[in-house]
């Protein structure tokens, strides 16, 4: 199995550029392609697999949806949680974890790679099935 592991350098709203070219010059088929990306709207430390859906106001996700021309795309999200009411959230996505949110982001990335691992080798259903949880189980 070959994994091509990439992070566009581009800004965020025009990730869909790096991913459509690494698609084509890999001939990557949209089903092995498995975007991960920051969630307001999932709690810090949960994550959620899905097969398809949009953007969720996501500049990078709607940016890769747009130029792909389908919305049929394997993401990975790993929440962040909604900022407080005084912070602007373009402001709370580009600022640093507090100690005790990056404690829980680094418990996590066990979880996560296992989650890719699995994505990779038994496919997004089987993913989805055993890593779409809330931190609060664990």
């Amino acid at each position: 199995i070959h994994v091509i592991l990439s992070k566009p350098q581009t800004f965020m709203n025009l990730s869909g550029q790096s991913v459509h070219k690494l698609m084509r010059y890999y001939d990557i088929q949209l089903d092995n392609l498995l975007v991960i990306f920051d969630d307001l709207d999932l709690s810090i430390g949960d994550i959620r697999i899905r097969k398809s859906g949009g953007s969720s106001g996501h500049k990078g996700m709607q940016s890769i949806i747009s130029l792909l021309g389908k919305n049929t795309i394997p993401r990975l999200r790993l929440g962040i949680g909604r900022p407080p009411a005084n912070i602007d959230p373009k402001d709370y996505v580009l600022r640093s974890f507090s100690d005790q949110q990056q404690q829980l982001i680094n418990s996590l990335i066990p979880k996560v790679i296992e989650a890719v691992e699995s994505f990779v080798i038994d496919g997004v259903n089987t993913s989805m099935s055993n890593y779409n949880y809330k931190s609060s189980k664990e």
